[in-house]
């Protein structure tokens, strides 16, 4: 039973984790694209 929450507790880190990874994954090339746009747009 112990072992059993432990590996939900890590299986509920990784989920996190990874979301939070494809998030700022998702916000950094959202803010790339927009300076690349901007600086194409200057050109």
């Amino acid at each position: 039973m112990y072992i059993e929450g432990n590996e939900n507790i890590l299986l509920e880190t990784v989920c996190k984790g990874s979301f939070s990874y494809y998030h700022v994954v998702k916000v950094s090339s959202r803010i790339v694209h927009s300076i690349f746009m901007c600086f194409c747009y200057n050109m």
